[in-house]
């Protein structure tokens, strides 16, 4: 297919996504909405993964990618793709997540009709090698999760926007610089932060149009100094507004529970135990306490 001129710029960081990656550059394909650029970002992949998005930029011009000499991570990648985006409003999928095929047709059309807000974001589903998770209490956490309006007093201490499920305009990403090539992770959370704070509403769409693949656990534990790292380069830097909120309780509670259910999953249940035990110590949160004491209590019975 031919490229016009595009109205979505979609954004793929890629690394080493040669296994995954047709099936995220078909979700893009499969769009009811066609008026999209597609640019990949390759930072720097030792597999075939360029053979692969060779093959689909063959097809259609819209597809394109920008090869990185010098791995420098995904909000690099993202950065180096929002800067050569042509289009009005930017979409992110990473190289081993999908779309509902009328994601973009959906969003778009919200945007047109109302163009005070300059970000939105949708539901998703979780799904692994088996398929779909079912996540049969997911109502519950709705009801305590705002994704409406300006987020900024949760996003102090929770993230509940997805950033597969994003479009936001492009002068808006380019007004904040960007991603944070410093935070080598949650630089998503860092940036709606910096958003919110600036008195920036969010509109949740309810229709879950995004896939998360989750096969990622082990890479998760692998790296989990430096998800440490970065959970605490994100805190620090954000330090004052959560203080000044009376947040921190809250934060520093949901730092102990990501790690709590880090280790819960991987089977260390001692670990997770006292993760877990350390959250709910230090945040009274009537939320909080709801999602992590059974949490606590499995681990608990786990170790004995």
């Amino acid at each position: 297919m031919n490229k016009s001129q595009p109205i979505v710029s979609v954004i793929m960081p890629a690394f080493n996504s040669a296994l995954y990656i047709a099936e995220s550059i078909e979700s893009v394909l499969a769009q009811t909405f066609t008026a999209w650029e597609l640019i990949i970002v390759d930072d720097n992949s030792a597999d075939n993964t360029i053979e692969v998005i060779s093959e689909y930029i063959k097809k259609d011009e819209r597809i394109s990618v920008i090869e990185s000499k010098v791995n420098k991570g995904v909000s690099d990648a993202r950065n180096k793709g929002m800067l050569n985006a042509e289009g009005l409003y930017i979409a992110f999928l990473d190289s081993d997540d999908l779309w509902d095929p009328n994601k973009l047709e959906i969003q778009v059309s919200f945007h047109k009709k109302n163009p005070t807000y300059k970000i939105s974001h949708t539901d998703y589903s979780n799904f692994d090698k088996n398929g779909k998770i079912s996540t049969p209490y997911k109502f519950i956490f709705s009801k305590f999760s705002k994704k409406n309006g300006n987020l900024l007093n949760q996003l102090l201490y929770f993230n509940s926007v997805g950033i597969l499920t994003v479009m936001v305009e492009k002068k808006l990403l380019v007004d904040f610089d960007g991603f944070d090539i410093g935070q080598w992770g949650m630089e998503d959370h860092d940036l709606w932060l910096r958003i919110s704070k600036e008195g920036h509403r969010f509109k949740f769409i309810t229709k879950d149009l995004a896939s998360y693949r989750v096969d990622n656990a082990g890479k998760m534990m692998a790296n989990v100094f430096k998800y440490k790292m970065t959970y605490n380069r994100l805190l620090n830097k954000h330090s004052s507004i959560i203080s000044e909120n009376n947040k921190m309780k809250i934060a520093k509670g949901y730092y102990y529970r990501y790690f709590g259910i880090l280790n819960f999953k991987k089977g260390s249940y001692k670990l997770a135990f006292l993760y877990f035990k350390k959250g709910c110590t230090i945040c009274f949160n009537l939320y909080f306490q709801f999602v992590t004491l059974p949490y606590l209590l499995v681990s608990y019975f786990k170790i004995k």
